[in-house]
């Protein structure tokens, strides 16, 4: 058998554990986990409002990601003053 041909072994009994995995998600579950529509998520994903990675012709978010976004605006609305 040729070196070319021949596949790196791999052990199924050990799950790969790095420090910088990241869980990703797609659109259906970023909208209900934002409370949006998918479109709306789609559409913020293409103006760069969220981060995204394109996989072939999946979009994926970071879960991480968009605990920030939530985070990021619960901090600025809650600067906001009510109004009288």
């Amino acid at each position: 058998m040729s070196t070319a041909m021949m596949r790196p072994r791999v052990s199924r009994r050990t799950p790969i554990q790095d420090e910088q995995q990241v869980r990703l998600i797609d659109a259906r579950e970023a909208a209900n986990r934002l409370g949006l529509s998918v479109w709306t998520v789609y559409a913020w994903a293409r103006t760069g409002r969220i981060a995204s990675v394109q996989l072939g012709t999946r979009r994926l978010f970071a879960v991480e990601d968009l605990d920030r976004l939530i985070a990021d605006s619960r901090v600025r609305g809650s600067a906001r003053t009510p109004k009288a």
